[in-house]
């Protein structure tokens, strides 16, 4: 487990060690080498082997093409893309001899924009989802599974690029209605998925972009047209 922020990491690894889950700690920027490189040093000397590899790291940053801002899009694309395809690398020759399998984290801002200046983040979503397709092309024949879970707006830290406060309260209740159940998801039944996909009740499922939204895309395509 990594995280940049070393409290939201200790958080989120104390509630699984309360249920009995041994947890590897890397704190570190995903961007840097060095941090990517102890992530699977140090999963190893724990472990011994890889079996299964969840890209989730991700951030959204406002911009577009009337008012451009190159340092937005470029952190967006590095983070969201460029350390998700770095960090599979890294896996890959662990995940060959365990015949594991990766989990990418996508977004349905993949298959539709999620608002105006959401750009370099859907673009980036978008990538994800057919990197995931290549990937699991590519490694098919070491018997590796590659698929991809889009979630819809769910209650993570991905809004705090966008509000704070009272007013991340009240875009949470906007978003909510965005979708076809009028609600957000929550990280368990996007967890559930992941779990799912990683697992071999899904032994036969490669090169998927699984679509978990709450039925956000049927909901905006309707309410659009």
């Amino acid at each position: 487990m990594t995280d940049v922020d070393l409290s939201a990491l200790e958080a989120v690894a104390g509630q699984c060690e309360a249920l009995g889950v041994k947890v590897v700690r890397t704190v570190g920027d995903i961007k840097a080498v060095k941090t990517r490189v102890e992530i699977v040093e140090n999963t190893i000397k724990a472990f011994g082997k890889i079996d299964v590899l969840v890209n989730s790291a991700g951030i959204f940053k406002a911009s577009s093409v009337v008012q451009p801002n190159d340092a937005n899009f470029d952190e967006v694309m590095d983070i969201n893309v460029r350390c998700l395809y770095r960090m599979t690398s890294l896996c890959v020759p662990h995940l060959i001899k365990s015949k594991g399998n990766i989990v990418n984290v996508s977004s349905v801002a993949a298959k539709y924009p999620v608002q105006l200046d959401g750009m370099a983040y859907c673009v980036s979503k978008a990538a994800v989802d057919m990197l995931t397709k290549s990937t699991a092309l590519e490694l098919s024949s070491y018997g590796i599974r590659v698929n991809s879970v889009n979630p819809g707006y769910c209650h993570t830290g991905i809004l705090r690029y966008i509000a704070a406060g009272d007013e991340l309260e009240k875009v949470w209740s906007e978003v909510g209605q965005d979708h076809a159940l009028g609600r957000t998801g929550e990280v368990e039944e996007i967890s559930n998925m992941i779990t799912y996909l990683a697992s071999e009740e899904a032994s036969f499922m490669t090169g998927s972009n699984v679509v978990v939204d709450g039925g956000y895309l049927i909901h905006k395509h309707t309410v659009s047209n």
